[in-house]
């Protein structure tokens, strides 16, 4: 049920609030975990744009980690249902709606959030490079991405070679093998 009001877009105040708080949470996180010389040098607004600099990479690779092995189970679940949208159209296949895309958005800030609260509880603990930090933990998300992208390639190259070798199957004449 949360799900369904979470993904329609026809929510519009909601999905503008889930977008909201997927990018403005894990920025706080930044916030507070910058030096307090950091707002001398680049003020607030400074400081708030280096944030969401710095959180937004984090964000969309948590997005892309749950998005990608996700739109791949529902392509191969539209494939075996026989639903499967072939589109000629650039513009009907970029304005379609998307059921995975808020879910995903609302799931991957909340695993970046999640991050970024580690980093921080790991930074009041024993001091950090937070430079370093982040670009570590980007590359260990862009991996865990890269890991998932080609399990999700692999899957699906697999099922749509079973699914054509059973359709083959299914249209021999009987008693042929």
């Amino acid at each position: 049920m949360l799900a369904d009001l979470i993904a329609t877009q026809r929510n519009r105040p909601l999905s503008v609030a889930v977008t909201a708080f997927a990018l403005f949470l894990p920025a706080s996180l930044t916030i507070f975990l910058s030096n307090p010389m950091l707002f001398v040098m680049l003020g607030l607004n400074g400081v708030i744009l280096l944030s969401m600099a710095i959180s937004l990479p984090i964000i969309m690779l948590c997005f892309g980690i749950w998005y990608t092995p996700l739109s791949a189970v529902l392509r191969l679940q539209r494939l075996v249902q026989d639903k499967e949208i072939r589109d000629q159209d650039v513009a009907e296949a970029v304005s379609r709606e998307d059921p995975l895309e808020w879910p995903c958005l609302l799931t991957g800030s909340w695993t970046a959030t999640l991050v970024l609260y580690g980093i921080a509880a790991r930074a009041y603990t024993h001091p950090l490079r937070i430079g370093a930090t982040f670009l570590l933990t980007a590359a260990i998300l862009f991996g865990a991405w890269l890991l998932a992208f080609i399990a999700s390639a692999a899957f699906t190259m697999w099922v749509r070679r079973k699914w054509a070798a059973l359709a083959r199957a299914s249209h021999l004449p009987e008693g042929a093998t």
